[in-house]
């Protein structure tokens, strides 16, 4: 069977709108804005780094287990690399401390 281009094309048009993406995303921030508004209302709620960040790991390890052939190896390298320079970048922050054991480290 043979799926010529313009039928892929009307495929693709049809599972997901132009504007759904943005539409997820607004909508999934607003709610874990919502949701820690509620939190907030009874007790101490978790900073929304802390929550973005845990998702945004979440989602990448997801991506990362379920398509990790589809990677070459050029995308590992980069992702080292970039990942090295980040961190390296870190230690020169000076409007905040990404890496608070440190000062356990330092002060031994």
């Amino acid at each position: 069977m043979v799926i010529h281009l313009y039928e892929a094309e009307a495929v693709m048009k049809h599972s997901f709108s132009k504007y759904g993406v943005l539409f997820f995303l607004v909508v999934s921030i607003l709610t874990i804005f919502i949701v820690r508004t509620a939190l907030a209302a009874r007790g101490n709620p978790p900073r929304l780094n802390d929550l973005f960040t845990a998702i945004t790991l979440a989602g990448s390890l997801g991506v990362l287990l379920g398509k990790y052939r589809s990677l070459h190896e050029s995308d590992w390298i980069a992702s080292i690399i970039l990942g090295g320079v980040v961190g390296a970048g870190m230690v020169f922050a000076i409007l905040f401390s990404p890496y608070p054991f440190f000062e356990i480290v330092r002060g031994n």
